[in-house]
């Protein structure tokens, strides 16, 4: 994926261009990360896919630390608000946690996302940091989102939720399960179909209201 260019234009490019620039940029960089690892991956390698100088990588992410955090983000940008969309309601739980489950099923056994799991897990074996940048700024982000709902849920007597940590535990290993540990280590797995995925989201969330109905109910 290369960035556009413009032929005509000279010098930097215009103040309005740069959000769409970088984040075209970082969107190349996820792609380059997740074929060929964190260690693996070299700023000429990204310059020369996304069409920009390796000057201008350094300039706009001080690094690839920096431009590894920005792909972190770009990650969890493409869940979080989605989540956060789906869980505003206060209505009855059980829609809203099957279509979070869904989503989030189709977004963690995504191609891209695995590889770039399974390059995060490499490069942590060398440097620790890696994995906890991804996980502060990845999916903990998206933790955060569905532990705020049960947490409304609880409040309001929707759902019984008394310890939302182990809850949001609960409700990810009922969609996930060994589903993504498989793919995680084998890169040959099969996906899930569609309706494997609605089959398992629906599953999910029906047995996490099972397990965390109203006290009385």
């Amino acid at each position: 994926m290369a960035l556009p260019s413009h032929p005509a234009r000279r010098g930097r490019p215009a103040a309005q261009d740069l959000p769409t620039r970088k984040a075209q940029l970082v969107a190349v960089a996820a792609d380059v990360f997740s074929r060929q690892g964190y260690d693996q991956t070299s700023f000429a390698a990204i310059a020369r896919e996304a069409n920009v100088s390796v000057k201008t990588i350094y300039a706009w992410f001080d690094g690839k630390a920096g431009l590894f955090r920005a792909v972190t983000d770009h990650f969890a940008s493409r869940i979080e608000p989605a989540a956060r969309a789906l869980l505003e309601s206060d209505g009855p739980p059980q829609e809203a946690l099957r279509r979070t489950a869904t989503m989030a099923i189709e977004f963690a056994l995504s191609p891209q996302l695995l590889a770039f799991q399974r390059a995060v897990i490499g490069a942590s074996a060398e440097n620790p940091a890696i994995g906890g940048e991804y996980n502060r700024n990845g999916p903990m982000r998206g933790y955060a989102v569905i532990g705020g709902y049960l947490e409304r849920c609880h409040q309001r007597g929707a759902l019984y939720v008394p310890d939302v940590p182990t809850a949001i535990d609960v409700f990810l290993g009922l969609i996930w399960g060994d589903a993504l540990r498989m793919r995680l280590i084998d890169v040959a797995a099969p996906p899930l179909t569609s309706a494997e995925v609605t089959e398992r989201a629906r599953r999910g969330a029906a047995l996490f209201i099972a397990l965390h109905a109203p006290m009385g109910a």
